[in-house]
């Protein structure tokens, strides 16, 4: 579904938290991570999606 471009998912994937889509938040969030998992603010982001 997504393409393989951080710098578009990252910010996609926060757009969607900040506006209360949480499923969709963590799914491009998800995709962003597993292509560049040195990306702490992501991956902190994601556990606290999880954890709702």
């Amino acid at each position: 579904i997504y393409n393989s471009d951080t710098e578009l998912l990252t910010p996609l994937g926060f757009c969607y938290y900040k506006i209360g889509k949480n499923k969709e938040a963590l799914e491009v969030l998800k995709a962003s991570f597993s292509l560049n998992s040195e990306q702490t603010e992501v991956e902190k982001l994601i556990a606290e999606i999880e954890k709702k």
